[in-house]
C-alpha cells in the first residue's frame, strides 16, 4: 500500500482505497497520506431505490429515477 500510495503521489494521481473495514486500516491510510477512502467501514451500500433524487452530472441537472422505476414505467409503455 505505501508504494502504490507514494507512486500515485510522485504522479499527481489520486489513489483511491477499497475494501476499508477496520479502524486500523483506516488510521494506517490516513498516516500513509491516502485521502480517498471506501468501505464497509465508512459506509454500506443499499438498494438504488432507496435514493429517491439522483442528481445528473450533465448540464441540465435533471434528476434520475431510480433503475427499477424505469423498468416498471418500460413495461406499462408496452402492454
Amino acid at each position: 500500500m505505501r508504494a502504490v500510495i507514494n507512486l500515485g503521489r510522485q504522479l499527481g494521481i489520486p489513489v483511491l482505497a477499497e475494501g476499508v473495514e477496520t479502524e486500523e486500516q483506516l488510521a494506517f491510510l490516513r498516516r500513509e497520506g491516502c485521502n480517498e477512502l471506501q468501505g464497509y467501514l465508512l459506509g454500506r451500500p443499499g438498494p438504488i431505490w432507496e435514493y429517491e433524487e439522483v442528481v445528473s452530472l450533465a448540464a441540465n441537472q435533471t434528476a434520475m429515477r431510480p433503475r427499477r422505476q424505469r423498468h416498471e414505467r418500460r413495461a406499462k409503455l408496452r402492454t
